[in-house]
């Protein structure tokens, strides 16, 4: 999160992963069949939860796209943790995710 409010550097809402959420779903939306998108970014852990996992997998299935999603490093942003805004923030998590269209028809956005 960016205390400027700047969209890139703050990511939206979500912990900072708005963004990250719009740009892949907008992406896969536009897929050819069995067309890829890869994304790597911060995803903040709450609760044990990964928000950003949970909505990428219910607006993808609307999309008739598959996940395969995994954290490469379960704490890369420590120091942020003491940052203002992150308070119930329990871990960022780095993550990864390839979302494949499947073979089907072009879905329009």
């Amino acid at each position: 999160m960016d205390r400027k409010g700047l969209t890139y550097g703050e990511g939206g809402g979500m912990l900072g992963a708005a963004l990250s959420r719009d740009w892949a779903l907008a992406s896969a939306a536009r897929l050819r069949p069995a067309g890829r998108v890869l994304l790597y970014t911060g995803s903040a852990i709450v609760n044990g939860r990964d928000a950003l996992r949970d909505v990428l997998e219910v607006g993808l299935a609307g999309l008739d796209c598959t996940m395969r999603y995994e954290e490469i490093d379960p704490d890369i942003f420590g120091e942020q943790l003491s940052s203002e805004g992150y308070e119930q923030v329990e871990r960022i998590a780095a993550v990864g995710a390839v979302i494949t269209r499947s073979h089907g028809a072009i879905s329009e956005p």
